[in-house]
Formats: C-alpha cells, structure tokens, sequence
C-alpha cells in the first residue's frame, strides 16, 4: 500500500520533471552572442570559448532564489515525513521548515560558486537591445547552433538551457522550484535559469559547467571555423573597424 507521503512525493517528481521540459533548447536553434572587440579577438586567438563563474556577474543578485519561491519549497516539504509534525510537535516543525529554508538559500550561493556560465542569445533577427547592452561602438556577434554549443559543452559534462522568465505574480505562486539535471539523474535546485519578466525580449540560452574549486573556465573549440557559422559587426560601429 502506497502511504500519503510516497504518493505526494512521487507527484512532486511527476512535477519537476514536467518543470524541466521548460528549459529544453532544439539542437537546430540557431544562437547569437553579442560581445565586444577584446573578447572577440581573445576567442580567435585562443580558440576557447571563457565561461563565467556565477558568483562574479555584475548583478550579484543575478542565479539567486527568489525568497517567495525559498518559501513555497519549504512549505512544500511539510507533505514528506520529517515535516509532518503534529499536536504538540507543530512548533518544532515549523523550526525545521525556517532551517531548511535557510539552508536552501546557503545552498543557491555555493552553487554560484562552482557554476561556470556562458550566455547565448536565440537568433531570430539582430536585437538593436542587445547591441546597445552588450556590444555597442566595437561590437562583434557570432552565431553557433545548439547542438555545436552542446557538443562544446559536453567536454565539461556541460547542458545547455532556455532561460525562463518569470512574472511577479508567478513568483507569489507556490509551485515546485526549478531545476537543472546533473550528471545525469541527479539534481539540484538551481535558480541560473529564472529571470525576471522584463528581460524577456533577451530570449537567453545559458550553457552551464558545473565545477568545484575553481576560479575560471574555458571551453577549447577544435574547429572554429565550423564553430562560428557568421560574423556580424555591430550596426553602430565606426566604418572600418575591421578593415
């Protein structure tokens, strides 16, 4: 006989599962990276594409759980086991439900730690944003496929992942958290791939590495110029540029 607390948490798989179909990338989808002269040159000359480490974006924010989702994970917990407490053991529950969730935060910051991240753009048309953002008076873009980004990142153990872009009303919902595979059937309750709403015209594609005790990260590419499928120059480049 299967117990209330196997059957609930067998749903939650069922779940997150489903929740994992949302970050999956087409092996044919083409993919754009807009980026600036120095780092282009760098890629040429070292044929290795560089992976950041998560913890050292600009926005320091940037993979951390939104506390509302921390919440609803926790909560979502209380259905297992050692969080169904009752009577007069309730108080000691919900003491074990704000350590896990402290936990969980702890937990989203050390896998910043050993997350090496480069970010990909889906390639539709030019995006005048992202030329402006990310590579305005000398900037270059190259486009790649999924499947060779995949192929890349495999050397590593490496996937590849949509990002998703999430609402503020959506973030209020307790629904089961994100995740990412790992090494194959693991897990990990990841939060590299949600970003907010507003970021949505970016359509970003996120290869990530995961590596413990290290500082940098680099790809080697064997064929570049199978790799790089087109070049594009920034539209606001000064004539010449390359010339």
């Amino acid at each position: 006989m299967i117990s209330k607390n196997e059957s609930s948490y067998d749903d939650f798989k069922k779940l997150r599962e489903k929740e994992l179909e949302c970050y999956a990338v087409n092996d044919e989808t083409k993919l754009i990276r807009y980026m600036g002269l120095p780092k282009f040159l760098s890629l040429i000359e070292r044929e290795e594409l560089f992976l950041n480490r998560a913890d050292k974006f600009e926005d320091l924010f940037e993979g951390d759980a939104p506390f509302k989702n921390v919440i609803a994970y926790s909560k979502g917990l209380q259905s297992l086991a050692w969080l169904t407490k009752k009577s007069e053991e309730d108080e000691l529950a919900e003491d074990k439900i704000q350590e896990v969730q402290g936990g969980y935060i702890e937990k989203t910051i050390e896998i910043k730690k050993s997350a090496f991240v480069s970010c990909w753009n889906e390639m539709n048309n030019e995006s005048y944003a992202l030329w402006q953002i990310y590579a305005k008076d000398y900037g270059i873009a190259i486009q790649t496929s999924a499947k060779k980004l995949k192929n890349l990142l495999e050397q590593e153990k490496g996937c590849l992942y949509k990002v998703r872009y999430i609402r503020e009303d959506e973030e209020k919902q307790i629904e089961v958290p994100r995740y990412i595979e790992r090494e194959g059937p693991k897990v990990i309750e990841n939060f590299l791939v949600l970003k907010k709403s507003y970021y949505d015209y970016e359509k970003e594609v996120r290869g990530i590495v995961f590596k413990e005790n290290a500082e940098s990260m680099s790809l080697k590419i064997d064929d570049l110029n199978d790799f790089i499928e087109k070049i594009y120059i920034s539209p606001f480049a000064e004539n010449g540029m390359l010339s």
